[in-house]
């Protein structure tokens, strides 16, 4: 018991400390002439690569990164003023109506509810389903098991219960049909 009491000290830290954290909602990344915009969109994702230091001195890192930062443009193209909000915040609630709210994180609760009532709601595919994923993590470690004689802990399954993905009115998503196809038994409207 006292061999994991350091361990158990540390994580129980580390969690108190990234609740905690308050991270800045940062208004108008696009940089939006806000007297010709009248449509607000909120992107719920991390906050690094909208920040104006780091943006412009580092390389990203992600596809991800450079995938938000390109809809985050394009959403200015189409007249959207746009609002970008940590999703590690789940106590940020909007100050302003949004007509769209965009994230990755599938099992995203009050931040998304705290907008307009008609509010587009887009859940940003970048894998596959949870369901689809635990389904074949599982087949693969019954193989492993079969194959090497022994029982294999079956590791990072992910939560099935995607309450954000179910309420979206799209998914939109990274990647090719394959990846696609895992979500249309969530949702029906899918675009690639």
């Amino acid at each position: 018991m006292t061999r994991y009491f350091p361990f158990n000290l540390y994580n129980n830290l580390k969690t108190f400390i990234k609740r905690a954290k308050r991270y800045p909602v940062i208004y108008n990344v696009n940089a939006a002439n806000e007297s010709n915009c009248s449509k607000r969109a909120l992107l719920i994702y991390v906050i690094k690569p909208f920040l104006p230091e780091t943006s412009r001195h580092t390389f990203p890192s992600h596809q991800n990164v450079r995938k938000y930062q390109q809809l985050a443009a394009m959403l200015g193209e189409f007249g959207f003023i746009v609002d970008v909000a940590d999703v590690r915040d789940t106590r940020f609630k909007p100050s302003r109506d949004y007509d769209i709210v965009i994230s990755n994180r599938a099992t995203l609760t009050g931040q998304a509810n705290a907008s307009r009532a008609h509010a587009m709601r887009i859940y940003f595919a970048t894998t596959t389903s949870p369901r689809v994923h635990n389904a074949r993590l599982r087949k693969r470690h019954e193989l492993l098991s079969a194959r090497r004689q022994c029982r294999a802990m079956v590791r990072r399954l992910y939560g099935e219960v995607i309450p954000y993905v179910t309420k979206s009115d799209a998914i939109v998503g990274i990647g090719n049909d394959l990846i696609m196809s895992t979500w249309k038994e969530v949702l029906k409207v899918c675009h690639p």
